[in-house]
């Protein structure tokens, strides 16, 4: 397949993330980015990140990803919740080529939440 210079990039939770996903559809991918919050399930299920299994969802992609020859990017969006938490070793050992970090925006009545 020629590169016409253009890059593949998907965003996802990394709950639906298997294997198999990658043995289909890792030559056609160039970066998987995985959102993660938080590295303590507590806190994820009070941001609303799943029901307690997301820090193994993100470390199962990050493995899948060299494996499979893909660069793996972390986002975290800063909150309420999370904003006093150490990453540190996390990133460390994950090792993303890349780790975006935003600021939570809050608006009224969109996220706002009594907190």
């Amino acid at each position: 397949m020629q590169k016409l210079g253009l890059a593949v990039s998907i965003v996802s939770n990394g709950s639906k993330i298997k294997e198999s996903w990658f043995e289909k559809w890792s030559k056609y991918i160039d970066i998987l980015a995985i959102s993660c919050d938080s590295f303590v399930e507590e806190t994820n299920k009070e941001i609303g990140r799943g029901t307690g299994n997301h820090v193994k969802h993100v470390y199962n992609a990050a493995k899948l990803c060299r494996k499979y020859g893909i660069k793996f990017k972390l986002n975290s969006v800063i909150n309420h919740y999370n904003h006093q938490e150490d990453m540190n070793e996390h990133i460390y050992e994950l090792q993303p080529s890349r780790w975006k970090v935003f600021q939570v925006l809050v608006i009224k009545g969109e996220n706002s939440g009594q907190k």
